[in-house]
């Protein structure tokens, strides 16, 4: 090695022939070294050496398994989501996981999203994607503008509170000569694991006559295909097996016939559209083709006419197995009266039973007391004869299903000529 001018802080250099001559003569070197170690002490440093290297290669692999772990460990689960004014915020018991802001706030539209957070939530975890949970909420949204009619978004988070996609409704429909459109209001939504595979059934109605569209959304992607329209606004959803198949109930109402209703669809048909009198302005006009395979329409009782309540639609659908009940809305306000309706699902789905709640008692002799009813619970004709239940199916047509006293249906449906209309005395 040589050093230029400036002593200590001189550049210092070599030329390339004389590196490799030293080079060479380090290599020799080293060569006699190993030669005059013993064999036993030549073992000894490789084993040491070789442990050496063995132990930092765990220990290497131990950090990069540590540290690829780490960066997919799971979140913890989301077990419940509660509402802010402009936020969802997800929980594990009583700890906090993460808050999405939302661009607007949240309207309940006269609900109480904490209150009835099942209406709008659901949790479920994916298949095929490490166990990921995904929330999938429903809030009323504000715009920007004031002046606008709200929306409802179908949101889906994942686990962690990333918002996966949204989806809203801008279908446009064509009921006899009107045309409706958005926004579509979500009413209820449904998680269905048929075949083991979750699938998201959402009701919307529209925002002013309360005509329902069903969808159906792949919760891995948001696509959504239609798959039901009603002439009337839906709160329930269930499915139910029967026959082999899978069949989607959708309870609610229906504009023209002015009652509740119960439709049974079979998930395997592409498309279905409650059964409407043609040339009236509740006939879809702009549906493609489809009809349900059983269209029940269910009577008014003696409490909802003394009432006066206008929409009586059916509000909760409970299923197992091959039974379901259906809970019809009689009245509402001072007290949440109601009938169930059970259904047997094999070898046909069909009205088995008919009974009244406790609060449809009570409300009934509330009224005998104030004179607006003249018979006692035990002599009312509706308890002693139950009213029928009509049934439109596209073999049949329209067949009234009686019943017997204590309210089982009769077995063989009896046709009727025309469908079947409630009106109140209020609204004639």
């Amino acid at each position: 090695m040589h050093r230029g001018p400036g002593g200590k802080h001189g550049r210092v250099f070599a030329s390339r022939a004389e590196i490799s001559r030293w080079l060479s003569k380090q290599t020799d070197n080293d060569t006699e070294g190993e030669a005059k170690q013993s064999p036993k002490g030549l073992r000894r440093w490789k084993w040491i050496a070789g442990a050496g290297l063995g132990a930092s290669a765990f220990a290497l692999s131990a950090v990069l398994l540590f540290s690829h772990r780490l960066g997919k460990a799971p979140a913890p689960h989301v077990t419940r989501v509660t509402f802010t004014y402009n936020a969802v915020v997800a929980w594990n018991g009583s700890r906090q996981l993460w808050k999405y802001k939302f661009a607007h706030p949240i309207v309940a539209n006269g609900f109480d999203l904490n209150r009835t957070v099942d209406r709008f939530v659901r949790i479920v975890r994916l298949p095929r994607s490490d166990k990921t949970v995904v929330i999938l909420v429903a809030p009323f949204r504000m715009e920007p503008d004031p002046n606008s009619i709200v929306e409802t978004p179908v949101d889906c988070f994942s686990n962690r509170g990333r918002l996966l996609w949204s989806y809203v409704a801008h279908e446009k429909l064509k009921f006899g000569t009107n045309e409706l459109h958005g926004p579509w209001d979500v009413t209820t939504l449904f998680l269905s694991y048929d075949n083991g595979r979750p699938e998201l059934w959402v009701a919307e109605g529209h925002y002013r006559w309360g005509n329902a569209l069903v969808f159906e959304i792949d919760p891995a992607t948001g696509r959504a295909k239609l798959r039901f329209v009603n002439t009337g606004v839906l709160y329930a959803l269930n499915e139910v097996t029967a026959k082999g198949a899978t069949y989607l109930l959708a309870g609610g109402f229906n504009n023209e016939y002015s009652a509740g209703i119960l439709a049974v669809i079979n998930e395997n048909k592409p498309f279905a559209a409650s059964p409407q009198t043609s040339g009236t302005r509740h006939y879809c006009v702009s549906c493609p083709p489809g009809v349900p395979d059983e269209y029940f329409v269910f009577p008014r009782t003696e409490v909802n006419r003394v009432e006066g309540i206008y929409e009586d639609p059916v509000g909760t659908i409970v299923a197992a197995g091959d039974r379901a009940e259906v809970m019809k809305i009689e009245a509402e306000g001072r007290a949440a009266a109601s009938t169930i309706y059970k259904f047997r699902t094999a070898p046909s789905i069909w009205p088995i039973s008919l009974r009244y709640d406790s609060w449809y008692d009570m409300l009934y002799r509330q009224l005998e007391k104030e004179g607006k009813i003249h018979l006692s619970l035990a002599d009312s004709p509706e308890r002693l004869h139950p009213e029928p239940v009509d049934v439109w199916t596209p073999s049949h047509g329209w067949e009234r299903c009686n019943f017997r006293p204590p309210g089982i249906a009769s077995a063989k449906a009896v046709p009727i000529s025309k469908a079947p209309r409630y009106v109140l005395a209020a609204t004639r």
